[in-house]
């Protein structure tokens, strides 16, 4: 029932883009001004958080915040009209509500484009070697699935302003330009980067493991050189799980991502060493840089639960028009299994516009418990949300797993995501609003923002928290 559950939930996230919102407005009104109504209104309609979070305590200084705004939309042009929108849904600081670029307008400035000279990856890694000791964090050769890229500081651009140029395979100079990033005073990084559909987004980026990982979006780059040691990522996608023996009584998973693509692998994982991850003492999985996608970690549940565990508590929806028509194709595509929706879609059409019981607290019991591993060690860090902290919430409770490391980014409370694309022209955009409620007792017990709390907290200063986990499961 776990697996009918959350597989019934998270394989019809991607289908909820676009069944969402009206019409259009008519060409006259691609505006940001325009957007930014939209958004508003897509947030107060279908989004369970705003009921939730602003209350009367709150309703005067959001009505402020958004009137402010309002105005700052107003004549504002595509790339000022992202930072205004997203401005506003982060007042709700919760990541899985969001705002991105649909328009091929926007990107770098013609002046920073011009920044980026032609670099073959020999040229690039002398260069790098040659400022090693001033280097930023960020500099050096990265690679990703879709191949290697070299992110220097260019000679005219501002102090912290670093380029990311997409190298030739051929070893031929390239200047085409995959990035920009500038330097926060706060820490980490905002990235311009051109996304899949040749679209230019922008993001938070931060340095993960070490700095052997660069996490932006759901995107992760893997770094080249200089290295980082034992670094243990797959060489050809950073993002993909790597398994490996640490030593005769550790063995290690490493899960960068729960995108979907990599459930298979992880599938094929378990199947080949399931049998030497049940008799051994420790395993380490390494989450730290996962920011979420899909629950695919069905096949380590006999080596992680070993009793009735709480997969599901007790959750609840908004009963918005956008939200019912979602939750309905939900029902349709999941066939039998979307008789679990039935409840609550009859609740909703009774109550518009209210917020109305889910799912109901679900208890699982796993028909198969392995003998090992003696004790699992979860490894997180402040990136990991979403789909992996889902995982540590269902984990922890069993007495096999501890949690190592810092506080999670804390971006579980609002599920299942829905994407929809507003506005027109250059000012089209994507919003992301999730579905449900992860429970019936918010705000109190709230985990976004704050995480979850790992049982074993890492000292900040630590060089090697996964030495340190793996040396903490020896002493047990």
């Amino acid at each position: 029932m776990m697996q009918r559950r959350i597989v019934v939930l998270w394989t019809c996230a991607l289908a909820l883009a676009g069944a969402g919102w009206a019409a259009e407005p008519p060409a006259a009104e691609c505006t940001c001004a325009a957007a930014f109504d939209r958004t508003v209104a897509a947030v107060e309609t279908d989004y369970a958080g705003y009921v939730i979070k602003v209350d009367a305590e709150r309703r005067d200084a959001y009505a402020r915040f958004k009137a402010v705004l309002q105005a700052d939309a107003a004549g504002a042009g595509p790339d000022r009209c992202l930072q205004v929108l997203e401005t506003y849904v982060a007042f709700f600081q919760d990541p899985h509500v969001f705002v991105a670029h649909n328009a091929k307008s926007g990107g770098p400035d013609a002046a920073a484009s011009e920044a980026a000279r032609a670099w073959t990856e020999a040229e690039a890694r002398a260069e790098i070697d040659k400022n090693r000791e001033r280097l930023d964090p960020l500099e050096g050769l990265w690679y990703a699935r879709t191949g290697r890229l070299a992110v220097l500081h260019e000679p005219g651009t501002p102090a912290g302003t670093l380029v990311a140029v997409r190298l030739a395979a051929d070893g031929s100079p390239s200047r085409a330009l995959a990035a920009m990033f500038r330097r926060q005073s706060r820490g980490g990084y905002r990235i311009t980067y051109l996304d899949a559909q040749g679209v230019w987004q922008s993001a938070e980026a931060t340095l993960h493991r070490g700095g052997a990982l660069l996490v932006f979006g759901i995107q992760t780059w893997g770094r080249l050189h200089p290295a980082v040691a034992d670094a243990r990522l797959d060489p050809a996608d950073p993002q993909a799980p790597v398994f490996a023996r640490l030593d005769a009584a550790t063995l290690y998973l490493s899960m960068p991502s729960f995108l979907g693509e990599y459930a298979q692998p992880v599938k094929d994982l378990v199947k080949a060493k399931g049998d030497e991850i049940a008799k051994a003492h420790g395993l380490v999985i390494d989450l730290r840089g996962n920011v979420g996608g899909n629950a695919i970690y069905f096949d380590l549940v006999p080596y992680l639960l070993t009793g009735p565990t709480e997969v599901g508590e007790d959750s609840q929806i908004l009963a918005s028009p956008r939200n019912l028509r979602n939750l309905e194709a939900m029902r349709e595509q999941s066939g039998e299994n979307g008789a679990v929706f039935d409840p609550a879609l009859r609740r909703m059409r009774e109550n518009p516009g209210r917020l109305v019981p889910f799912l109901e607290r679900e208890l699982y019991t796993p028909p198969v418990v392995a003998p090992g591993p003696h004790r699992v060690a979860l490894l997180v860090d402040r990136a990991v949300g979403s789909a992996p902290e889902g995982m540590l919430l269902i984990a922890r409770q069993s007495p096999r797993v501890i949690v190592v490391g810092e506080n999670t980014r804390g971006n579980i409370d609002y599920q299942q995501v829905g994407m929809d694309s507003l506005g027109c022209g250059d000012h089209t955009y994507f919003v992301g609003v999730p579905l449900y409620v992860r429970n019936r007792s918010l705000p109190a017990g709230a985990l976004d923002v704050v995480g979850i709390t790992p049982d074993v907290p890492v000292p900040d200063d630590l060089a090697d928290p996964l030495a340190f986990t793996v040396r903490l499961l020896a002493r047990d």
